[in-house]
């Protein structure tokens, strides 16, 4: 059957993001819990996939019990970090 008029729908965009890098604020951080080099890692390419993609700088350290994430005021031409 023909059906005419009916409007397209909008083109799916891929998954969400595991991680909420987009929502972060100077100062904010989250904690992914689990340990291991493989994790950090993971987290600290998302970190730079999304500093390259949408700007924004990230810290990503170790700690107890996983892996948490900063983001953190840009530095200046002298390397130091800008007073928000």
């Amino acid at each position: 059957m023909i059906e005419k008029g009916l409007p397209i729908p909008r083109a799916a965009r891929g998954r969400r993001p595991r991680y909420p890098f987009a929502k972060l604020e100077i100062g904010d951080s989250f904690f992914v819990a689990g340990k291991g080099a493989a994790l950090l890692k993971e987290l600290s390419n998302c970190a730079n996939y999304h500093r390259r993609h949408h700007g924004g700088n990230f810290v990503v350290r170790s700690v107890d019990g996983g892996v948490r994430a900063w983001r953190v005021a840009p530095k200046d031409a002298t390397g130091s970090s800008e007073s928000a």
